[in-house]
């Protein structure tokens, strides 16, 4: 169980992020989009990380907020869109999303402010509007379309949408959660497992990291953009010291093609060799960037046997 709000909260063995969310928003009354976590949760790997590590979380319901904001004040408006506009859920609200924020906050003070729009010709909406990036102009039209569309957007019918997906979800994990020794598989050995690791080290530039990096025969090699360190000695094949240069680079198209770097960032990547043989030689990728909060984080794909180091040990080495 992992402690969300004070309570505890079921996550199953197949869960992914949006399983655990979508049901998590139901048991609050609202809908998943609106969610943020504190800590932040990207992915379900996080969310299991929480509970194994018995580490709280706050889930804040961005829809019971945007309620509470008085009619006209755009101020106030203004501040939580500023505050909660960036992540939901690991998620970024889209602009559909931020538009019916403000379109259930209209439709809550429609009466109150059915004619000060009308009088003020909607010139403080827009200008909000403008601010975060939902007009593109400071004419009007957005916000006279908000106005005109607030009732488009059906809150209490989005969560009876959402509550018939959830118990339909609900079936099919609990029925594997619940199979024990009724289910039937066929045994099966891993060979390779790929994990993600987030660090403490915030607030720093990949090239401070690299100018830390002290290369040992473990981790006899690293690079980033054109720069690179080599173990005194080591024999190093080419294509380790120009990676982004050779065309069909293993590593490079290899992380590109399970969408872990894109072209546009593989030049921001901190890539480390590490021996993962315990006897031999067998070099593995590890991957070090900056996520959204500028913290550091890697990921590893190793391959797991006998001769090989585990995990653990993986780390400890890193």
């Amino acid at each position: 169980m992992v402690v969300i709000n004070n309570s505890e909260f079921r996550l199953y063995e197949l869960d992914t992020l949006n399983t655990a969310v979508d049901r998590l928003a139901v048991s609050m009354e609202t809908l998943s989009p609106y969610i943020m976590f504190n800590p932040p949760v990207n992915s379900i790997e996080e969310l299991r990380y929480y509970e194994d590590n018995n580490i709280d979380l706050q889930a804040e319901d961005l829809i019971s907020q945007v309620l509470t904001i008085g009619a006209s004040d755009y101020k106030a408006l203004d501040s939580f869109l500023e505050t909660y506009k960036r992540k939901t859920a690991g998620v970024v609200i889209n602009k559909t999303e931020l538009e019916n924020l403000i379109r259930l906050w209209l439709q809550v003070n429609s009466d109150a402010m059915s004619m000060v729009l009308e009088t003020t010709e909607y010139k403080q909406l827009s200008t909000l509007l403008k601010k975060h990036g939902l007009q593109e102009t400071d004419l009007n039209l957005q916000a006279k379309q908000l106005w005109r569309t607030k009732d488009s957007f059906s809150f209490s019918k989005e969560l009876e949408i959402l509550n018939n997906f959830v118990k339909e979800e609900n079936k099919y994990l609990l029925e594997f959660e619940n199979s024990g020794e009724s289910f039937s598989f066929t045994e099966f050995d891993v060979d390779r497992v790929t994990f993600f690791l987030k660090t403490n080290v915030k607030d720093i530039s990949l090239s401070e990291v690299f100018n830390n990096l002290i290369t040992t025969k473990r981790i006899p090699f690293g690079t980033v953009k054109k720069y690179y360190k080599v173990y005194k000695g080591l024999d190093i094949p080419v294509e380790w010291i120009r990676p982004y240069d050779i065309k069909g680079n293993d590593w490079v198209n290899q992380y590109k093609e399970k969408r872990i770097i894109s072209d546009d960032i593989a030049n921001d990547i901190l890539l480390l060799k590490v021996n993962a043989s315990k006897e031999g030689e067998e070099y593995e990728n590890f991957l070090f960037k900056l996520d959204e909060d500028n913290s550091l984080v890697g990921r590893a794909s190793i391959n797991l046997t006998n001769n090989n180091l585990d995990r653990k040990e993986y780390v400890n080495i890193i």
